[in-house]
Formats: C-alpha cells, structure tokens, sequence
C-alpha cells in the first residue's frame, strides 16, 4: 500500500490502541480481529473495545477504503479477520 493511503488509514484512528490497528492494517495484510488480542484487565472492557474498533471501522471506510471481513472458523468474531482494500 502506497504512504499516502497508509496515512489516511492512520490518520482515521484515535487512541494507542486504534493506532496500532490502523498500522496493521494500513500494512495490507490481513489481520485477526483484536478483540482476542485483549488480556488482563481490558478484557473487562471487551464491549467498549469493540465499539472503538467498529468506530475505526467506519471512519477508515469513510475514507474511501473497503475493510472486508472473513468470518473465524465457526462464522465466529474470534477469529475473524480484517483486510483493507481501497475501494
């Protein structure tokens, strides 16, 4: 992916945790979904985590760009997984 749209993925996030979604994200691959990256004490806030990843799903598709989701083995979010294409 070029360095122009790698930073209108980038600019889209908002927050460490966003920010380095977008930088896995903005490196073309597909990635698995975050929310069974969580440990310790911020699997206690799965339910606002996914929110914040929802939201950055919207504003990177705002952008002009397609995130496409694989659903995990069992159609499960798991081990979905994510890939940016521009649109």
């Amino acid at each position: 992916m070029s360095i122009t749209k790698a930073n209108q993925i980038m600019a889209c996030a908002r927050g460490a945790w966003q920010r380095e979604i977008a930088y896995r994200l903005a490196s073309g691959d597909a990635i698995q979904s975050p929310h069974n990256t969580l440990r310790g004490a911020a699997k206690k806030y799965q339910i606002r985590y996914a929110a914040s990843f929802r939201n950055l799903v919207r504003r990177i598709e705002a952008t002009g760009f397609r995130v496409v989701r694989t659903p995990g083995v069992r159609g499960g979010e798991y081990s979905a997984t994510y890939r940016v294409y521009p649109a």
